[in-house]
């Protein structure tokens, strides 16, 4: 999460599977520039309208965005925001048996 310290680059995912389970993941960093900056994003999303009973559901996001700066090889600052909010069934909606 360091944005300094990353390369430049980045990458986009997708993911799927049973009892409609999807997630999808994209990230993106700067690398360092000839001033000192970098920057680094990160945002992820999944969701399941049942997992592995009902009730289950389930969606969040996940997610961080990073600057850097790097003045010189010894030292380096970063400043990064971050967070996960999500939402989950409780299966309230099962008997107790």
């Amino acid at each position: 999460m360091r944005a300094a310290d990353r390369k430049a680059g980045g990458f986009a995912r997708f993911l799927g599977g049973n009892d409609s389970y999807a997630k999808g993941t994209f990230a993106y960093n700067t690398g360092v520039n000839a001033k000192g900056w970098a920057f680094s994003a990160l945002v992820d999303y999944w969701q399941a309208h049942r997992k592995w009973s009902k009730g289950t559901y389930g969606q969040g996001q996940n997610y961080y965005f990073s600057v850097g700066y790097k003045p010189n090889e010894t030292h380096s600052f970063n400043f990064l925001v971050t967070g996960a909010p999500q939402m989950h069934g409780q299966k309230w909606s099962q008997s107790a048996e």
